[in-house]
């Protein structure tokens, strides 16, 4: 008569199984440098659960943080505000941006893993966690960054030991390798058996999948979104940019983020003043949309100083004449195009769709004869919802 292994035996055999793919899904220190992270939720809104976790996996060593200065990140100091956990880099910057490029070139390059951690995750679906849309995260999906709620980290930060030394392991998700080209399904998504269950003797990588939710780990789409996979859409896209061929005109007032210095000290103010801090996460600024627009692959021209001489007329003739130069100087190096559009700021007003429609109108032979015989005015949306689905949208719906 055939025995029956004791239930706690069982148990023990499938933990040791869990910890053992855990540990082939891990990459190893002595091979790779630490991954660096940020995070899609902005530090105001940060839980006291979510802080403890990521200062637990900071202190231990499991990864880094994306544009930190101590790479060793046990000296790293440590907000009392937390605004530490925010992304450095101060965007309306173009050497911060420049930063920031190089940053994701090193990493493309094989120097050390980038990915993105959500501690707001509105809930989870088949095919992974469904998020809030923010600037942060069209940030990772432009860069085709890897993302995954923070429970990937709160379950598996304790399972492989501390991390002080090359003999430690970094806390890495599963084909969140420094080359997003080698990736399969970033996703995690679990092939079925005709029985409806995961295929393969072990069952799911627990690295990908979440226990207590039964579903990946990784960010498969944001609420405003119809439909899931963006993300890895963007991860495994080859070829030319989503936006290639595109000139896009920044044109009027955009929204203001005030740059990270200038946040920590506000946010000192607030907490003597006993007001609210502000979440910046659905600001899009000048900087920001240039960001998400270059690494789409569009040609961005700031035409900030034509709108400040058409708004002082004569005063400015000078700057509005040298802009329009340095227009055509653009479009002339690219050659003729139809895919020329004038982007106003997200939400815009009937003001900043007039101003829009004068400059055209007050410049329509000059960018004739840059070769621009129209180009629609639209509004910031239409960038966030072709970043958002990883699909170029129809520009009608975004016409003023």
């Amino acid at each position: 008569e055939a025995k029956t292994m004791p239930e706690g035996d069982s148990n023990k055999r499938k933990a040791a199984s869990s910890m053992h793919e855990l540990r082939k899904s891990t990459i190893s220190s002595s091979t790779n440098h630490k991954p660096h992270v940020f995070f899609l939720t902005s530090s105001v809104s940060l839980s006291a659960s979510s802080v403890r976790t990521i200062r637990k996996c900071l202190k231990s060593n499991k990864f880094g943080l994306l544009g930190s200065s101590d790479d060793a990140n046990h000296n790293h100091t440590v907000a009392e505000d937390n605004s530490d956990l925010d992304l450095p880099f101060d965007f309306e910057s173009p050497e911060s941006r420049s930063d920031f490029l190089a940053a994701l070139q090193s990493s493309r390059s094989g120097q050390f893993a980038i990915y993105a951690i959500s501690a707001d995750s509105e809930y989870p679906f088949l095919d992974g966690y469904i998020v809030p849309r923010s600037f942060r995260y069209l940030l990772a999906v432009a860069a085709k960054l890897h993302m995954v709620d923070i429970s990937y980290i709160a379950n598996n930060c304790n399972d492989i030991g501390r991390s002080t030394g090359a003999a430690g392991r970094y806390l890495i998700p599963h084909n969140a390798a420094a080359h997003p080209e080698d990736m399969d399904d970033a996703c995690g998504r679990r092939k079925r058996s005709k029985r409806g269950g995961p295929t393969g003797s072990n069952g799911p990588d627990p690295s990908k999948i979440n226990p207590d939710t039964n579903a990946p780990y990784a960010i498969c789409g944001d609420v405003d979104t119809e439909g899931t996979g963006a993300p890895q859409r963007a991860i495994s896209a080859s070829g030319k940019a989503i936006l290639e061929g595109y000139t896009v005109f920044l044109f009027g007032d955009f929204d203001h983020v005030a740059s990270p210095s200038a946040r920590a000290g506000g946010r000192s103010r607030a907490r003597s003043s006993g007001s609210s801090k502000v979440d910046d996460s659905n600001l899009y600024s000048r900087g920001r949309l240039s960001l998400l627009l270059h690494l789409c692959g569009a040609d961005v021209v700031d035409l900030k100083e034509v709108v400040q001489a058409m708004e002082h007329k004569a005063t400015n003739s000078a700057s509005a004449s040298s802009d329009i130069d340095h227009v055509l100087n653009v479009l002339q190096s690219r050659g003729r195009t139809i895919n020329t559009v004038v982007l106003t700021r997200y939400r815009a007003n009937a003001r900043d769709y007039r101003l829009a429609r004068k400059f055209l109108a007050d410049h329509r032979e000059a960018l004739k004869s840059g070769g621009v015989e129209s180009a629609p005015i639209i509004g910031a949306e239409w960038v966030l919802d072709t970043i958002g689905n990883f699909s170029v949208q129809d520009l009608e719906k975004y016409q003023a």
